[in-house]
């Protein structure tokens, strides 16, 4: 599985990437325009406050929504990650949240890549790459 990491210091932030090395994070935040943007650069102090501090403990920043399944939440941006071992957040996928609830096919999504991660993790096959 291939990784490209986000920001590093105490914690370690990654974000999981397709086969070809495209991370679908980054280009999501790229491809912002507007408050939209706005929103996307605050997700990026989050997560680098993340690599720094660690996960932070307020609900209304980050909160669980199913299994490992996390969300950072920034404006109208949601980013979908798990924890792993060692100080380390995975990065799923962030979307623009458009209802009360983030869509079942997104959580399903980064289940998905949890279990992934895990069984690469295990298998001695994580390809890490830098920012």
């Amino acid at each position: 599985m291939k990784l490209q990491v986000v920001c590093d210091g105490e914690w370690t932030v990654l974000a999981v990437c397709t086969e070809r090395g495209d991370c679908d994070l980054i280009e999501f935040l790229d491809g912002l325009v507007g408050k939209l943007a706005r929103d996307g650069d605050r997700l990026l102090r989050l997560l680098q406050r993340v690599a720094e501090e660690g996960v932070p403990r307020n609900a209304e920043i980050s909160h669980k929504l199913a299994g490992d399944v996390w969300e950072f939440v920034q404006g109208d941006l949601r980013l979908l990650y798990f924890r792993d071992r060692d100080r380390v957040v995975v990065c799923s996928h962030a979307l623009v949240k458009r209802g009360r609830k983030v869509p079942k096919g997104d959580i399903d999504q980064a289940q998905a890549r949890c279990s992934r991660y895990r069984a690469a993790r295990e298998a001695g096959a994580l390809e890490v790459t830098g920012a």
